[in-house]
């Protein structure tokens, strides 16, 4: 029972390093496709010496449009998606592959996620609606998380659960369900492509599991937001208006004044925040309030495009 594995990457480094060789000790996976947009820290070539390891150059690529590629590329029915930040276990890629061979409804199935400490990471949930969007986004909303997580199973030790959503930066797909959905929309350019594509599964009528006996670390995307925070934070709600607009292209209009209104208060709240930080003379501490000020400024309007 074979397995391959599908890796998007840019100057992943040593995390790319690691994800490799934790690949490298699962036998069941019997080919890697790494999807490079333009590395210039020599990973890719790096990775191409390696056996069962194939290299794509895919330069100025999207995240969406390289894993659909190495989905498309991949002669196994299981395939691993896997962020170049993702490190199995051994055993993980076996135990994918075998929920996918032996449960035919079974589109996706995610693993067990964990920080890099060993505390729990977050692995299964409901994929966003107009509903949840609108709720979290409320004063006090998110203290109505026992109403977000019904339904949500929780972490258990082992065992196969169905949900509607799970992380997809590590999670086996079947390859011919993947293509036959349309893959990855790739319109999105930041995240809630997984919100989406697990939408498009569910609503075809297929399952999606989280296998708990399944482990892998999940560094996560905190690096992403640290480099370029006002960047991330645009293009979050960027791609948050688009999934809402694709899947309601009607009622979306509903959840504008609500984060307008949120926006606009935390535009203010930031405004103070770099008065008193002049007055301090806090010069980088005004600089960084100035800056989240103009951030929230620019999304208290939703973004045109599609």
């Amino acid at each position: 029972m074979g397995a391959s594995a599908v890796i998007p990457t840019l100057d992943g480094g040593a995390l790319l390093e690691r994800c490799l060789d934790a690949l490298a000790a699962a036998p069941e996976v019997d080919e890697v496709i790494v999807l490079d947009a333009g590395s210039a820290d020599g990973g890719p070539e790096r990775a191409a010496r390696r056996g069962r390891v194939r290299v794509l150059s895919l330069p100025g690529t999207s995240v969406q449009s390289r894993i659909n590629r190495g989905v498309a590329e991949a002669r196994n029915e299981a395939v691993i998606l896997l962020n170049d930040d993702a490190f199995v276990d051994p055993e993980t890629p076996g135990h994918l592959a075998e929920v996918i061979a032996d449960r035919p409804a079974v589109a996706v199935v995610g693993a067990s996620l964990r920080w890099d400490d060993g505390s729990a990471q977050r692995s299964v949930g409901r994929y966003r609606t107009l509903g949840n969007e609108t709720v979290t986004t409320l004063p006090l909303g998110r203290r109505l998380g026992f109403w977000l997580r019904r339904g949500v199973p929780a972490r258990k030790p082992a065992g196969i659960e169905p949900t509607n959503w799970v992380p997809l930066c590590c999670a086996a797909v079947r390859r011919s369900t993947f293509l036959a959905v349309g893959g990855f929309d790739e319109r999105y350019s930041f995240y809630f492509d997984d919100h989406d594509f697990c939408r498009r599964v569910v609503e075809r009528g297929l399952q999606i599991m989280v296998r708990w006996d399944a482990g892998a670390v999940h560094v996560g995307g905190g690096g992403t937001s640290a480099r370029d925070p006002y960047g991330w934070f645009g293009r979050y709600q960027e791609n948050r208006f688009r999934y809402l607009r694709k899947w309601y292209p009607r009622a979306w209009r509903l959840f504008t004044p609500v984060w307008a209104t949120r926006a606009a208060v935390h535009w203010i709240a930031w405004r103070l925040r770099a008065r008193h930080r002049r007055m301090r003379r806090d010069d980088e501490g005004e600089r960084r309030a100035r800056e989240w000020a103009r951030a929230f400024a620019r999304a208290t309007r939703p973004p045109t495009g599609d």
